[in-house]
């Protein structure tokens, strides 16, 4: 067992089944929860019986791993292989045992249900396929999610004219009783496909792997749930896939994140594929490879894991200096998330209530993960008008969004455009800032004098602007109110003062005076 901490991993304790003896193949299948800890041992001597099988249950104590109980099947025989595949999930525990036989079909399978009581397991379940043939290897793969469990069989046929095309099986529980609900098959399967090679579940998604599929280059399937109906939604398949890369030997699933393994790729150093879900969509998001080369035909991703944001592969044929085959597991985590963004965008002049021309802000990914967008929102008089940016930004690209200025008050006006997402520095922000004006037009928009001799002035033509409506002209109205009343208690003031300007002329001037005086005093104070 390996534990976490802060990014380190050690190892925290070696598993050993407590019975154990040579050729029990004991850690040839392990799955993990939580504290819980399931391991298979299929070719353990149960009895009398050799290659019966068994499995292991370990529980946590802070730093300590011990064995809670052995588990066998209630009808086990010899080469049963029980203990082939193994899952877990809370206090249920799934064992297959592949070669079991099932009525009169030699090596059809079996997949045995185990829960928690307490400090025991006790099984609840045989779970066997409908229309099941010898040597169908049902159990090759197992997985549990709540109350789903999904069983692998990979061949040897399923129609007569598809051998080895294979095909899953989804059992779900009503109480303590397992029933089949259906068997999953490829929209494109074919002969030697080997269609549930690997399986995995969570929730209503599951995965379903075919290593063989076109001439071995392999695919996985995603399945999703609605009601009592499992359908197809996606074919998932290797960016830079090659023939004979096996992919889909492994997969796991966490969410929206998808792992598979390809143990055959580039000349069998092997890899393993992160895929990502948007709505319906699943996309590539990386390729994992080991950091040391994988040492040859290290055949990483025979195995895969995932939870959260790390994800595990394992490299069964790894070598050292020292130790040929000895073996290595992988563990990968997304590195950091960066964006590009502009720091600012500057609006020109625009009119009260009237909506500028859009400006694009471009969001760029400059790492080699990708960038998962929650929102993208603004503030202030600004606003979305369209955006190019979905859900995710795969690593190097870029998206565009399209930001408009409605100003609803005069003067400079601020706000922000924000983005939300898994960036290391996120939420991301860009100021925006504009004015907001008053526009009005001149009527007439042009004069035409007639010939006037020169060193004479013509008679005079009125140009006005044209009367405004609206929140802008209302507080210039409301400005001008301001400026008379001021100019009104100027004039009443210097009257009072002086007791006199009998003359209409001269308060015609020193209205005009005080007036310009008032206007100047306010064009101060703005």
């Amino acid at each position: 067992m390996f534990a976490e901490s802060g990014g380190t991993w050690s190892q925290q304790q070696e598993l050993t089944a407590s019975d154990g003896a040579p050729d029990d193949w004991f850690g040839n299948s392990v799955a993990v929860d939580g504290s819980t800890v399931v391991v298979g041992a299929p070719h353990h001597m149960v009895g009398s019986n050799a290659n019966q099988g068994a499995a292991y249950v370990f529980m946590q104590s802070g730093t300590t791993w011990s064995q809670q109980a052995e588990l066998t099947a209630s009808d086990g025989a010899a080469r049963d292989n029980f203990g082939i595949s193994v899952a877990v999930n809370g206090s249920t525990a799934v064992v297959a045992a592949l070669n079991h036989a099932g009525g009169s079909n030699a090596s059809h399978g079996a997949a045995y249900v185990f829960v928690q009581s307490a400090t025991t397991w006790g099984q609840e379940a045989e779970l066997t396929s409908s229309g099941g043939a010898t040597g169908d290897n049902f159990g090759r793969s197992v997985a549990v999610s709540g109350g789903v469990v999904v069983v692998g069989s990979p061949g040897p046929k399923f129609t007569p004219s598809s051998t080895y095309a294979g095909a899953a099986y989804v059992f779900v529980q009503s109480g303590t009783s397992w029933s089949q609900q259906v068997e999953l098959t490829a929209s494109d399967g074919a002969a030697r496909d080997n269609f549930g090679i690997s399986v995995a579940v969570d929730g209503s998604t599951a995965l379903v792997g075919a290593l063989n599929h076109n001439g071995a280059q392999g695919a996985a399937y995603v399945f999703v749930q609605s009601g009592t109906t499992w359908s197809q939604q996606a074919e998932l398949t290797a960016s830079d896939g090659a023939a004979g890369d096996n992919f889909g030997i492994s997969v796991a699933v966490d969410g929206s994140t998808v792992l598979v393994g390809a143990l055959n790729h580039n000349g069998a150093q092997g890899a393993a594929y992160v895929f990502v879900q948007s709505g319906t969509t699943w996309s590539q998001q990386a390729e994992l490879t080991a950091s040391d080369g994988g040492t040859g035909e290290a055949q990483l991703g025979t195995s895969v894991a995932v939870s959260g944001s790390e994800a595990v592969a394992g490299a069964p044929w790894h070598s050292d200096a020292s130790n040929k085959w000895q073996g290595a597991a992988y563990v990968f985590a997304p590195g950091a998330i960066t964006v590009a963004l502009p720091t600012s965008v500057n609006f020109a002049n625009e009119a009260l209530d009237n909506t500028s021309a859009a400006k694009g802000v471009a969001l760029t990914n400059t790492s080699a993960g990708t960038l998962n967008i929650a929102s993208i929102t603004t503030n202030g008089d600004f606003a979305i008008s369209s955006t190019t940016c979905g859900a995710m930004l795969t690593a190097g690209n870029s998206c565009k969004v399209n930001v408009t200025f409605t100003p609803a008050e005069l003067g400079a006006l601020t706000g922000t455009l924000i983005f939300t997402d898994n960036a290391s520095n996120s939420t991301q922000t860009v100021a925006l800032s504009g004015t907001g004006i008053v526009q009005a037009t001149l009527n007439p928009t042009s004069a035409t004098y007639a010939k006037e001799k020169v060193g004479t002035t013509s008679a005079a033509k009125n140009v006005h602007p044209d009367q405004q409506s609206g929140r802008g002209v209302d507080q210039h109205r409301d400005l001008y109110d301001r400026r008379l009343c001021r100019f009104c208690d100027d004039v009443r003031d210097e009257l009072g003062s002086k007791g006199q300007m009998h003359n209409q002329h001269d308060v015609h001037a020193n209205r005009d005076r005080h007036e310009n005086r008032a206007v100047e005093r306010e064009r101060q104070r703005e």
